[in-house]
């Protein structure tokens, strides 16, 4: 009936076995006090999963600000962390965190914790996350 894939057994679809949606679609990611040399993303949402994946090259900056990516396709419903793999930065592991009601990645390092535009100054860094909307 246009409504979605129908996974009930019996008759009477329950909202939680009908699949109505998925979408799939490019972002560009976005600096918190940096314009990035160059930024690109695609999404898949399912549901109210989202799967996002990017490619931000930091400018040369002396910035001091947080180093976030923001511009999320949609709007984090609660927080979620995850690991992102990073060009020519030795030493500690980077993570990041969503944050309820947001829309930006913030990183962060095992060793340091918040990481400022500076510590990235010319990097390039490649996005692979999960969450939920």
């Amino acid at each position: 009936s246009g409504q979605g894939i129908d996974f009930s057994a019996t008759s009477g679809t329950g909202t939680s076995e009908l699949f109505d949606d998925y979408e799939e679609g490019t972002w560009t990611p976005t600096g918190n006090g940096v314009t990035f040399a160059s930024a690109s993303g695609t999404y898949t949402k399912i549901g109210r999963v989202v799967h996002v994946i990017g490619q931000v090259v930091w400018p040369t900056t002396s910035d001091g600000s947080q180093a976030n990516i923001n511009g999320l396709p949609f709007t984090a419903s609660s927080q979620g962390t995850g690991h992102i793999g990073l060009n020519n930065i030795g030493g500690a592991e980077y993570y990041f965190l969503t944050f309820n009601g947001g829309t930006a990645i913030r990183l962060y390092n095992s060793s340091i914790g918040s990481v400022a535009n500076s510590a990235l100054s010319g990097k390039s860094l490649y996005i692979t996350a999960t969450y939920f909307v």
